[in-house]
């Protein structure tokens, strides 16, 4: 995993990764007490929860799955013919990586 952006140097951190309802999930620790994951349904969209890092690997999964939840939920909406006026303009959807 590449840990600095401004960097080429990759390193090894343990992951975790799981498939669910058409999405994968990964869980990576970067750190003692750091944690960074993502979900995906293919190379062309990944996302990302909004925050870099977390402290707790708890906040990080529950985010995680809150934030895929959302998504999927609002694709459900969209495709059942609801209109973007239908839609909260609170949200915005998951961050693209």
């Amino acid at each position: 995993m590449q840990l600095d952006a401004a960097s080429e140097e990759l390193a090894l951190c343990p992951t975790i990764y799981w498939a669910e309802r058409g999405a994968q999930f990964v869980v990576c620790k970067v750190a003692a007490d750091r944690y960074r994951c993502q979900f995906f349904y293919s190379e062309m969209e990944q996302y990302g929860t909004g925050h870099d890092e977390y402290n707790s690997l708890g906040d990080c999964v529950l985010t995680l799955l809150q934030v895929q939840s959302d998504h999927e939920r609002q694709l459900a909406n969209l495709s059942s013919g609801v209109t973007r006026a239908d839609i909260d303009d609170d949200y915005h959807g998951p961050v693209m990586i």
